[in-house]
């Protein structure tokens, strides 16, 4: 049995038949094809544990630990790790075959886990961002050591070697190409008619440069709405903030794809990272024929298909004179730019389907499923 651990809101998704299946990683390609596939979130992991939320630490130890970790190594999840050594917790675990970790919390914490002997099933991490050059050393050491108990998943080949590189003698280090539900975010109608046009932005993850962006963001340019949690710097009159979180709820999956629909242009700024930021938004948005301008950054994860002018515009990262520019040129050529969003729609049906993604985790873990 293949178990995915996911934050809290999943099952409600999972459970409906409404919205796309990409936020889980391949776990419904992997159930369609036949496997036996469960899942756990954090809510219902922190209710085994006997937690009033997924937020309160359970057990002595970990409540009296928890500041000292928190000072001696910023980021290590104590809260999540008190909750998996909970033996009501352990014994979940104890009945699958292969772990799936989709944060970076659960991979830590379930690497603890293995390091003490706790834990026989195979791990497997998805590493969004899971190891930074900017931990300091100490911190670096142990997160290496942990990462070394368990297999690790990039979402691009970029993240992969700059893995193995931090992690010398980590062997179990791979990368598939993330997919999205292309049944549900598909094309709508050319926007066209009375309504005023718009760019449309959208993300949550620190590596989002919003600053940059509204730098960018002239007086010519026209109305920018930008869909995000995440703090901004003061908006000028052309710009419009959404609040919105996908985690917390907010907007829907549908008003979000009609953002997508109605949008002349999306322009996604990123950060200079070799985390594959903006990936999900990016590909969304193709998928909807959408044409996107996006940071040409470290982790760009596709170098060879996502090619300036042909399936996307592509601007340096931090630079917004020349974001600006990539978004005037793709304005000023409406014929141009509507060819592009098709071909970046034919793209994703090519390579970056959820269900290529399902196929492809398959082929990690060494299970056979059908073509």
């Amino acid at each position: 049995m293949i178990l995915f651990l996911y934050k809290a809101g999943r099952r409600g998704i999972l459970e409906s038949t409404n919205g796309p299946d990409e936020f889980f990683y391949g776990a419904t390609g992997l159930a369609r094809a036949g496997l036996d596939v469960a899942t756990l979130d954090s809510d219902e992991i922190a209710a085994l544990a006997g937690a009033a939320d997924a937020t309160r630490p359970v057990g002595a130890f970990w409540r009296l630990a928890r500041r000292p970790l928190a000072a001696a190594l910023p980021g290590f999840p104590s809260v999540i790790a008190s909750h998996v050594f909970h033996p009501a917790v352990r014994a979940r675990l104890a009945v699958a075959d292969t772990i799936v970790a989709t944060t970076t919390g659960f991979a830590y914490a379930l690497a603890l886990l293995k390091a003490t002997g706790k834990l026989r099933a195979r791990v497997v991490a998805l590493a969004m961002g899971i190891f930074a050059d900017t931990q300091p050393a100490r911190q670096k050491a142990l997160f290496g050591h942990l990462l070394r108990q368990i297999e690790l998943i990039a979402l691009s080949p970029a993240e992969a070697a700059f893995l193995r590189a931090r992690l010398p003698g980590h062997t179990r280090i791979s990368s598939i190409p993330f997919g999205v539900d292309i049944g549900f975010w598909t094309p709508g109608a050319v926007p066209s008619g009375p309504g005023e046009p718009y760019v449309f932005a959208i993300g949550n993850d620190l590596q989002r440069d919003w600053a940059t962006l509204i730098d960018a963001w002239t007086h010519d340019l026209p109305k920018l709405k930008i869909v995000t949690g995440m703090p901004l710097p003061p908006l000028p009159a052309n710009v419009e903030a959404i609040r919105g979180n996908w985690h917390k709820g907010g907007l829907s999956d549908e008003s979000i794809r009609e953002l997508y629909r109605g949008a002349s242009l999306v322009v996604l700024p990123i950060k200079s990272t070799i985390q594959p930021s903006g990936q999900s938004a990016c590909l969304q948005a193709m998928a909807c024929a959408r044409p996107v301008v996006i940071s040409d950054f470290p982790g760009l994860w596709d170098v060879e298909r996502l090619r300036d002018g042909e399936t996307c515009f592509l601007a340096p990262s931090g630079d917004a004179g020349k974001l600006a520019a990539a978004v005037r040129g793709a304005l000023m050529d409406p014929a141009r730019t509507q060819a592009l969003g098709l071909r970046a729609r034919r793209l994703v049906e090519e390579r970056f389907t959820s269900t290529h993604m399902a196929r492809a985790f398959a082929q990690v873990l060494d299970i056979p499923v059908a073509a």
